[in-house]
């Protein structure tokens, strides 16, 4: 069943999923630290040092990051050229290891845009168990084009496993425990900021633009 904008809304302002680390920004007067975000002790690298770069910390098993999906990618599609943006798949669970696998096919295979939406779509709106591998083949065969043997060859590759190795270590050290916001590098929201999900877009967005370019990563799940 479809849910209506307004209870679509009522979910992401209960949702407990709000974490956005930002670094190096001025908003002192906005958000205080021990309140609204905590201080990563040990701050990442951005794969690009000359860009501000936002991550996306999601699960396509999370019901609030399928229904916060249309806000984010309103707010992406109007970053500036100096932004980059990426996605990180959560890790919590054997499942969501193998949704995780998914994501990092379709990111090889350049099947992401094709495969994001419908994927979602089949937990939450069909509600099928998309961590099956017949069933997520099934899916990227009649949606993205990709061949049963091609994925289930991907699927397993040793490339892939090491993905979602990389991205349960990032988890760990941004000390994400469950489906959040955060931004990598240096400070993570509280839960709280989750009744302020569209604000905190628009907020970020703005501290993007004054931003230093090397310091900046979001992430939601």
């Amino acid at each position: 069943m479809k849910r209506g904008p307004a209870s679509v809304a009522e979910w992401i302002q209960s949702a407990c999923l709000c974490a956005i680390m930002l670094a190096g920004l001025a908003f002192a007067d906005e958000f205080e630290q021990g309140v609204h975000y905590t201080k990563i002790p040990i701050p990442s690298k951005t794969l690009d040092p000359s860009r501000v770069e936002v991550v996306e910390v999601f699960s396509y098993a999370c019901p609030h990051c399928y229904n916060f999906r249309p806000l984010l990618d309103a707010w992406k599609n109007r970053l500036p050229e100096d932004v980059a943006f990426r996605r990180v798949h959560a890790v919590f669970s054997p499942s969501w290891g193998r949704l995780a696998q998914a994501f990092h096919v379709a990111e090889s295979l350049e099947a992401l845009e094709r495969i994001h939406v419908p994927l979602f779509e089949a937990i939450h709106e069909h509600r099928l168990d998309m961590s099956q591998t017949d069933l997520l083949a099934r899916l990227f065969e009649q949606r993205a084009g990709v061949d049963k043997e091609t994925f289930q060859s991907a699927f397993t590759t040793f490339e892939t496993q090491r993905r979602v190795g990389e991205s349960m270590a990032a988890l760990r050290v941004y000390r994400i425990v469950a489906s959040t916001w955060s931004t990598r590098r240096v400070f993570r929201l509280s839960s709280r900021c989750s009744t302020w999900l569209p604000f905190s877009l628009t907020r970020l967005g703005r501290s993007v633009q004054r931003a230093n370019p090397r310091v900046i990563q979001a992430t939601t799940s």
